[in-house]
């Protein structure tokens, strides 16, 4: 067993414990750690049965072990996942005002049907701006309307308008999402971002774990955005508002994703990218380097019984779900005669109807993958022991008589991993390696700088060299202390 422990962080506002477990030595110096953290949606169960095999995997001993830490944060949002399991919409437990009414929590999801399911709202509008798919009529789609489309419909969450508005269920319990409530692109005055910054007790927990551990070499997310299926070409600078990596980081992520899929299967797609989410912090403004995972996705490649293939992304998803799931989409069925002309349910509209996706579906996948799935990344994350910056060195020394030495020594970054982020580089938050002279007694140091910063050294080569010249008494030795924070620390005798 090779686990340090696990921890209790925080409490979530509605009493839940936030669990970090360790594994690895943390004491060695300069030794990295790697920081997995799951499900801050709440609604990627894969995420976090990923996150709790990674721990059993850790636990039994893994090869990463013996280069690296590993900090593991199977659930981050532990209300949101409770309420998903309890078959609620994904909150938090702190009530906030939704619809900017005055009120919290005043106007919830509401089950019409009595099927124990909160689903959607079809309704026939012509001022919506979806549209019946033709190739599958449960399938909505956004009309196009630069191809003349118009809308026929609009959707919204199944249940009745209890506080007046004209909208349905839009102001349930909580409301906050965590992955919107870290700084990096952080947007004001939107109910799911909250009043400020890491406001949420989640959040900062996260946060400040971070900030407290600069061994932290890696941050791996698993939730619903992902750079490692596709990885982003790369930009050539960065501002406030940045969503892609610069250019090396994300040549780094086209790397490591040829191993993830290198027997190239399916690959889970991307949510569209969000504002003040983790890994955007997490990369752009603490300038670690940062690998995004959705886990899993539906498959869009499944063929029809008459071998079509073609349609939008929900019939494809529709033609997989009929062949592997048993129960995967509530056909549209009209709003039951009780509601019949409520105007609080339909706004008075005729023809709506109750339907969609159940919950979890389309971003969890049956259990019988999840094996295969565990085992994909148990792999890649064993095979990533030899990728951390590792520095070796060679020294040229020139007797010049007299006790004086011409020292040169070239430092060299032997791993995969550069000794800090480009983005590190620019948001100098990172302590650079630093070397550290260190002579004998009536030792001098007659030119070069006894404590210096190296610049941030590329992966596979990345070298610099380091000069002195320094006047030593007879019989005496000078070395020289390489120190960092996740490279290691080596003596270097001169």
């Amino acid at each position: 067993m090779r686990a340090i422990g696990a921890v209790e962080l925080a409490r979530t506002a509605s009493d839940r414990p936030i669990w970090l477990a360790s594994f690895g030595n943390t004491d060695a110096p300069g030794r990295p750690a790697v920081l997995i953290v799951a499900n801050l949606e709440g609604d990627r169960l894969v995420a976090s049965e990923l996150a709790l095999d990674l721990c059993k995997h850790f636990a039994a001993g893994s090869p990463l072990l013996d280069a690296a830490a590993v900090h593991i944060l199977p659930a981050a949002n532990p209300d949101a996942m409770a309420a998903v399991l309890a078959g609620e919409i994904p909150h938090r437990g702190r009530p906030i005002d939704n619809d900017h009414d005055g009120r919290t929590d005043e106007d919830p999801a509401d089950d019409l049907d009595g099927d124990g399911q909160v689903l959607q709202l079809r309704i026939p509008d012509s001022s919506g701006e979806w549209i019946v798919d033709e190739d599958d009529p449960r399938a909505m789609r956004k009309a196009d309307r630069s191809a003349g489309e118009r809308g026929t419909h609009r959707l919204e969450a199944e249940g009745h308008d209890e506080d007046g508005d004209r909208r349905n269920g839009e102001d349930g319990p909580g409301g906050v999402a965590l992955e919107a409530n870290f700084p990096h692109r952080w947007r004001a005055h939107r109910p799911e971002s909250s009043l400020f910054q890491l406001s949420e007790r989640e959040s900062r927990t996260i946060a400040d774990f971070v900030l407290a551990n600069p061994r932290i070499a890696l941050v791996i997310v698993l939730d619903d955005e992902d750079n490692m299926a596709s990885p982003p070409g790369g930009a050539s600078s960065s501002d406030t508002d940045s969503t892609e990596p610069r250019s090396e980081d994300a040549a780094l992520l086209s790397v490591l994703s040829e191993r993830l899929y290198a027997d190239d299967e399916d690959k889970p797609r991307s949510a569209e990218h969000g504002h003040g989410n983790f890994a955007d912090w997490a990369y752009f403004q603490l300038g670690l380097p940062v690998i995004e995972s959705s886990v899993w996705s539906i498959p869009l490649d499944t063929e029809g019984p008459d071998g079509e293939s073609d349609g939008s992304d929900e019939v494809k998803m529709l033609r997989w779900a009929d062949l592997h799931l048993t129960d995967a989409f509530h056909a549209w069925s009209a709003v039951p005669s009780r509601y019949d002309g409520d105007a609080s349910v339909a706004d008075g509209d005729s023809g709506a109807e109750i339907g969609g996706w159940l919950p979890l579906v389309q971003h969890n996948p049956p259990a019988s993958e999840l094996e295969a799935i565990g085992k994909r990344y148990r792999a890649f994350l064993d095979g990533m022991a030899e990728d951390f910056a590792q520095l070796t060195t060679k020294l040229r020394r020139e007797e010049r008589g007299g006790g004086i030495v011409a020292i040169e020594l070239d430092v060299t970054n032997q791993g995969l991993f550069a000794t800090m982020a480009e983005m590190g580089a620019a948001t100098r938050r990172h302590v650079p390696v630093r070397a550290i002279l260190e002579l004998p007694e009536g030792g001098t140091l007659l030119s070069g700088r006894r404590l210096q910063a190296l610049p941030r050294l590329q992966g596979l080569g990345g070298t610099t060299t380091l000069r002195w010249l320094i006047q030593l008494p007879a019989d005496s030795q000078a070395s020289v202390r390489l120190m960092s924070r996740t490279a290691g620390e080596t003596l270097v005798e001169l």
